[in-house]
C-alpha cells in the first residue's frame, strides 16, 4: 500500500515545496505595482571610481569609454577606469585614444581568468581607494549608463546606503526573441522583485553590472568574491556581514544580450553553475543567520540564491505529470487544495509581468512580444539549470561575444524614465 503511494507522495512533498515557493514571490511581488520613493536630492560630493573590466572588447568599448567621459557629474569627482583584461586586441589603445585610463593586466600561466579576478587587479592596483574615493561602481564594457548614473549612486551614498544596484535594461531588445526574453525578464525581475521588495524592506539583488560598493563597505568586507556570479557572492557576503543591497529605479545600466540561443544557454549555464556553487557554500550560513538572529534579509537572500533548485522542482513536477499522464497513472495529491487556489498561484505570476511590461515598456510592440516570449524562454531555464547542477565544478569562465556598439538617447531615455516613475 505504502509502494504504491509513493508516487503520491513524492508528488505532494514537491506540490508543497512549489506553493511554498510561488506564494513567497507573489506575496513579495505585489508590492511592486507602488512607486519607487524618491530620495531628496543631494548636491555632488562624493566621489567616485568607475571600474570596467574588458576581455577584448575592441568592437564595443568605445561606447561605454565615450558614455563615461560625459555623465552628468563634476568631472574632478569621478574617475573611469577600463581594466583591459588579459586582451590580444586594441581594446587599450581604443580606450587611450578616446581620453580614458585602461589599467593594462596580464595573467602568469595557470592563474585564474575572469571578471572577478580583473576587479582585484584593480583594487589592489589602486590600494589607496577608500580615501580617495566614497564609492566604487562596477560596469560591464558592452553596457551604457544613463547620464544621471552617478547623481543618482551619489543620493544613495549620502542617505547612507553603502551597496546599489541600478536598474538593469538591454541595448537591444528588439533584437530577436532571445534578446527580446532576456529584456522582459529584465523589467519583471526590476519592478515586481527589486522594486517590490525595497517597499518590503527586504535587499535588492545585485545584477552583475551597475552597482556601487561604498568603499567603507568595500574595505570591511573586501573583494575576495571569485565564483561564476561574484555579483551574488558578494552581496551573500554582504548580508553575512549585516548589511544589504538597496534598490535604484532611476538610474539605468543598458547590457548588451545575446540573441544568438546557443550563447544564450552558455550564459546561463555559466550563471546557473555559480548559483549552485553558492548555494553548496553559503546556504547553509545564510539559514543560520536568519534564525540565529532572526534576520529576514537573509533568509530572503537564501530564498533568491535557491532560485536554480525552485527551476528544477518545478521542472521535475512538469516530467512527473507528462510521465503519469502518458502511462495513465492516477497522480494524486495526498493535500487537500482548492483547486481555485492552485490557479490564482498560476496565474498571479504572469499578470505581475504583464504588469511589469506595461509599466516599464515604451513601446507597444515590445510589450506584446514580450509577454510571448519570456514564458517560452524560461522553460528553457529548466534543462540548463539541471546540467548546470551536474556540471557546477567546471569553473571555466567563458566570455560571451558582444558587438552591438548602440549609441542610446539616453539624455531623453532618462527623462522618460523621470516622468513615467
Amino acid at each position: 500500500m505504502i509502494k504504491e503511494m509513493l508516487p503520491s507522495i513524492a508528488y505532494s512533498i514537491l506540490q508543497i515545496y512549489m506553493i511554498i515557493v510561488t506564494s513567497y514571490f507573489v506575496v513579495t511581488g505585489i508590492l511592486g505595482f507602488r512607486k519607487p520613493k524618491q530620495l531628496p536630492n543631494v548636491e555632488p560630493n562624493k566621489r567616485f571610481l568607475i571600474l570596467v573590466p574588458a576581455h577584448n572588447e575592441a568592437s564595443v568599448i568605445g561606447g561605454i569609454a565615450e558614455n563615461l567621459k560625459h555623465l552628468d557629474y563634476p568631472d574632478e569627482l569621478y574617475d573611469a577606469i577600463i581594466i583591459a583584461d588579459g586582451c590580444t586586441d586594441d581594446t587599450a589603445t581604443i580606450v587611450r585614444k578616446i581620453g580614458l585610463k585602461a589599467l593594462e593586466h596580464t595573467y602568469l600561466p595557470g592563474e585564474h581568468k575572469g571578471k572577478p579576478y580583473a576587479i582585484r587587479y584593480a583594487l589592489e592596483q589602486i590600494s589607496d581607494y577608500e580615501a580617495r574615493y566614497d564609492g566604487v561602481c562596477i560596469c560591464d564594457a558592452d553596457n551604457l549608463v544613463s547620464l544621471n548614473f552617478l547623481k543618482e549612486m551619489n543620493k544613495h551614498l549620502s542617505a547612507g546606503q553603502q551597496l546599489v544596484q541600478c536598474y538593469l535594461d538591454t541595448k537591444n531588445p528588439m533584437g530577436n526573441w532571445v534578446s527580446l526574453s532576456f529584456a522582459t525578464n529584465f523589467y519583471y525581475m526590476n519592478r515586481s522583485c527589486q522594486l517590490a521588495r525595497t517597499h518590503w524592506k527586504l535587499g535588492a539583488s545585485l545584477g552583475g553590472t551597475g552597482f556601487c560598493i561604498g568603499t567603507k563597505l568595500l574595505k570591511k568586507i573586501g573583494w575576495t568574491a571569485n565564483s561564476l556570479t561574484e555579483d551574488l557572492e558578494f552581496q551573500i557576503q554582504t548580508v553575512l556581514g549585516g548589511e544589504k543591497a538597496h534598490w535604484c529605479h532611476t538610474a539605468r545600466v543598458y547590457d548588451e544580450k545575446p540573441t544568438s540561443f546557443k550563447a544564450s544557454c552558455e550564459q546561463r549555464s555559466r550563471w546557473a553553475r555559480g548559483h549552485w556553487e553558492l548555494i553548496f557554500k553559503f546556504a547553509p550560513s545564510l539559514l543560520v543567520k536568519a534564525i540565529k538572529e532572526r534576520s529576514i534579509i537573509a533568509l530572503d537572500t537564501l530564498f533568491y540564491s535557491l532560485n536554480p533548485l525552485h527551476m528544477l522542482v518545478g521542472g521535475i513536477m512538469m516530467v512527473f505529470g507528462a510521465i503519469a499522464l502518458a502511462v495513465g497513472y492516477p497522480l494524486n495529491s495526498l493535500i487537500p487544495i482548492h483547486p481555485m487556489i492552485r490557479n490564482i498561484l498560476m496565474i498571479i505570476p504572469y499578470i505581475l509581468i504583464v504588469f511589469s511590461i506595461l509599466k516599464d515598456v515604451q513601446k507597444p510592440k515590445l510589450k506584446l512580444l514580450g509577454a510571448i516570449a519570456m514564458p517560452i524562454f524560461n522553460l528553457t531555464y529548466i534543462p540548463i539549470v539541471f546540467w548546470a547542477l551536474l556540471t557546477r565544478k567546471n569553473r571555466i569562465w567563458k566570455r560571451t561575444e558582444h558587438s552591438k556598439n548602440i549609441a542610446l538617447d539616453l539624455e531623453l531615455d532618462a527623462i522618460k524614465v523621470k516622468n513615467k516613475n
